[in-house]
This record gives C-alpha cells, structure tokens and sequence, in this order.
C-alpha cells in the first residue's frame, strides 16, 4: 500500500481536480485500507486471507477453480484433469515462444523499413536489443514494441512532429 499501488495511482489522484475522472476503487478506500494494514501480516502471507475472505461470497465466486502460487494456499476446489500447470517452466517457454517470434518479426520489419523514424530511434540500438532479445539474456519486448508504437506514429504524421520539453 505504500509503494507499489500509490506508485501506479499517485498521478492519478495527484491530477484528479485536472481530469475530473474518479476512478471506482472500493479497495482503495481509506477505512477499508486501515483494516487491510491492521490485519495482522501472517494472516495475509501466501493468499491465506483471500481464501478465507472468499469463503464469505455467494457461491459463483469461488464455483470455479484457479491456480494457486507455488506454496501459496491452495484452492479449495479440486482443478480439472488435463489443465496446464501454469507456473511450469516449460508452459511458459511455450506461452512465450509465440510472443517472442512476434516481436522479433516486428523488430526486423522495422529495422528494414525505409520509413524507419532515425529522428526519435536508433537503429543501432533497436537492433542491439533484437538481438539480445533473440539469444533470450534479456526480455526486450516492451522496447520492440515502443518501438513499433513510435514507427506508426511517426508514419501517421508524416515524420513531421515537434518535440516539447517543457
């Protein structure tokens, strides 16, 4: 509560007289979150408190089973024959070897883009980390697809845009 959510919503409510959006977040209610941090830590350690609390809703909520963190407190209903384990080693290679074809696809098309937008991205650098990414030392997706993002906006605009800093 005190770094990683006020992190992602602290410029929200920072802006909120700006915006004039509020946001429905019954969990970030202050009394419900001076209950949340009174509860004693071990009670809360592992989703122990999130099996417990569920038990308190209708029966939909927990009529369908979940996978649980490894040792994590585990779901109360009896998980289906035949699903993937989803924290396996090999699941995730699997679930992230479509993922990283793509971004390697979209890192090479871009790279031999004729349009490629050397004003706002390096090519050096862009193919410096596709190849980081290829060999798997580091997961560079999310700078491929900035990347990407950047090459359609330029596109869009013609390669005519300007640069603000204040």
């Amino acid at each position: 509560m005190h770094n990683d959510q006020r992190r992602k919503l602290i410029s929200h409510f920072e802006n909120i007289d700006l915006h004039r959006l509020e946001f429905q977040l019954p969990f970030f209610d202050g009394r419900f979150l001076e209950s949340v941090i009174a509860t004693p830590l071990d009670l809360c350690l592992r989703h122990k408190f999130y099996v417990k609390w569920l038990s308190r809703f209708i029966p939909e909520v927990t009529a369908v089973p979940w996978q649980a963190y490894p040792g994590h407190e585990p779901c109360p209903l009896e998980t289906p024959v035949g699903l993937a384990y989803q924290w396996n080693e090999r699941y995730q290679a699997n679930e992230n070897a479509p993922k990283k074809r793509w971004a390697m696809r979209q890192a090479f098309e871009l790279l031999g883009s004729v349009d490629f937008p050397s004003r706002i991205l390096s090519k050096r650098n862009l193919r410096l980390a596709a190849l980081i990414h290829l060999t798997g030392w580091r997961d560079y997706q999310y700078a491929i697809e900035a990347a990407q993002t950047y090459h359609i906006y330029a596109k869009k605009c013609g390669g005519e845009f300007t640069f603000s800093f204040s």
